[in-house]
């Protein structure tokens, strides 16, 4: 039989415990999440924080979309229509 085949089996601990072996992987957290983590020089420790700080991020970038765009288009003159130029001409 193949050793990669094997069912796991029960690992005796040398101080007398029992411990089953894992029979999946851990998931790897998502790359940003481990970024995040690492070039936060400390501050942030683990992966909860870490997706807060995320979440922090993603709302802060929203509001300076809405005040950049809401902006954008208050100095924009509205066109006067064709009626409102009739009335404006001297005659």
């Amino acid at each position: 039989m193949d050793i990669n085949n094997e069912p796991k089996k029960v690992v005796i601990e040398e101080d007398g415990g029992w411990q089953a072996l894992k029979y999946y992987r851990q998931p790897e957290p998502p790359k940003v999440i481990t970024l995040i983590m690492k070039y936060s020089g400390g501050v942030v420790k683990n992966h909860k924080q870490a997706e807060y700080v995320l979440l922090g991020l993603t709302v802060l970038a929203i509001i300076i979309s809405i005040f950049l765009f809401s902006s954008a288009g208050a100095g924009v003159p509205t066109p006067i229509s064709s009626y409102e130029s009739l009335l404006m001409t001297p005659r």
